[in-house]
């Protein structure tokens, strides 16, 4: 696992570990700890948030399957779509109980980065959509970065769905 005592700020250096609440691999919608990479989260405002991502090269088979030393690309939009989802349950409460889908996801590439070395994830939620203090569908904006170079953006919107209407959603699906 990245050595976890980053530090970034808006001059490139990320806020100390210490500042970050730790997330569970449940958050991120994954079982074992090495595919959860969202690690760190925090508010830094009003729908803005601040996540910590980690690889565990060694242990992720799934990226990491040939000689590779960079971040893949595709490791990067499942960072997006994490962040999407700890961002439901972490910033804003969101239940375990109900079911979430991917409506979208988008990911833009600008440089390769470095995957043995922590990634601070910028996310913004825009188009939010509550019933009371609940949200419903919300599209969350992400920027990748190590230092103060940003490698990826991209977003994913995600929807939440109660139990029921996801079983009726999967059973017309097949």
């Amino acid at each position: 696992m990245p050595e976890a005592t980053v530090t970034q700020r808006d001059d490139g250096s990320f806020p100390s570990v210490r500042d970050w609440r730790a997330v569970s691999s449940g958050a991120c919608h994954k079982g074992l700890r090495h595919n959860a990479f969202i690690t760190g989260f925090r508010h830094a405002g009003a729908d803005r948030f601040e996540l910590l991502a980690e690889i565990d090269a060694e242990r992720e088979r799934h990226f990491f399957d040939h000689p590779i030393d960079h971040v893949p690309g595709m490791l990067s939009a499942c960072i997006i779509r994490q962040a999407a989802l700890v961002v439901f349950h972490e910033g804003w409460g969101a239940s375990y109980e109900d079911k979430y889908l991917l409506d979208r996801v988008a990911a833009a590439f600008h440089s390769f980065a470095d995957h043995t070395k922590a990634i601070c994830v910028e996310a913004l939620a825009v188009d939010v959509k509550r019933r009371g203090d609940k949200v419903l569908q919300a599209t969350i904006r992400s920027r990748l970065s190590q230092g103060a170079s940003p490698f990826a953006e991209g977003e994913a919107t995600i929807r939440a769905l109660s139990p029921g209407a996801y079983e009726r959603i999967h059973r017309r699906g097949r």
